[in-house]
């Protein structure tokens, strides 16, 4: 099953593993496949005026650890787009990348409109 599609994986740990910017597609399909499942079943509950309980609906990538590889700001910028959808990652690790201060302007912003994140590493 792919990631993508993985609902029994809470953390993703891909530290230390010389991740560049040409992978940045592949972690914002991830994201964006779970946050589309997620609102799927959330708008499949609502259709019989329901809400799906806690447990539910954060079944899924809850914690995306990247740190130790070598992202830059293509990567990042990439996908930033994703987790301005995501309503559902709680824990975000940039630790130890080449993020450079440009691109924490639109990280910001991220922020901003993401209130589920509570924990974010960009030593």
């Amino acid at each position: 099953m792919p990631l993508s599609q993985h609902t029994g994986i809470e953390c993703l740990n891909f530290s230390g593993n010389e991740i560049t910017d040409k992978y940045s597609l592949y972690f914002k399909k991830i994201i964006s496949a779970h946050t589309e499942r997620r609102n799927e079943l959330i708008w499949m509950y609502s259709l019989r005026g329901d809400v799906p309980d806690f447990e539910t609906k954060f079944k899924g990538l809850i914690s995306l650890d990247l740190s130790h590889n070598n992202i830059g700001d293509l990567f990042m910028e990439e996908i930033l787009h994703a987790l301005n959808y995501d309503a559902y990652l709680f824990k975000l690790d940039f630790s130890y990348n080449n993020i450079q201060k440009n691109i924490f302007k639109s990280i910001g912003k991220m922020i901003n409109t993401n209130d589920t994140i509570v924990n974010i590493d960009f030593r």
